[in-house]
């Protein structure tokens, strides 16, 4: 949600946005997965509970603006997608 919530203020910082432009910045980056006590484990360990991985913010990484990038970072792939 921080990182949702930065490019929502980036958005607003550049200009007055548009309904359709918010709604597009939800849509594309509030995702929400299932994961194992484990699997958070692992999340905490990477440090990456709360905060998306550098890759994220790298226009020149495979993970630039991937919402699942923390998970693919160490190793969960999202096996189902709902209302996509």
């Amino acid at each position: 949600m921080k990182v949702v919530t930065q490019k929502l203020e980036d958005l607003a910082k550049d200009k007055n946005p548009t309904i359709d432009e918010i709604e597009q910045i939800l849509i594309d980056n509030i995702k929400f997965a299932t994961i194992t006590k484990v699997e958070d484990k692992m999340l905490r360990n990477a440090g990456l509970s709360q905060k998306m991985p550098e890759e994220y913010y790298d226009i020149n990484n495979e993970l630039y603006n991937n919402p699942f990038a923390r998970y693919e970072k160490i190793g969960l792939v999202v096996k189902k997608m709902v209302n996509e």
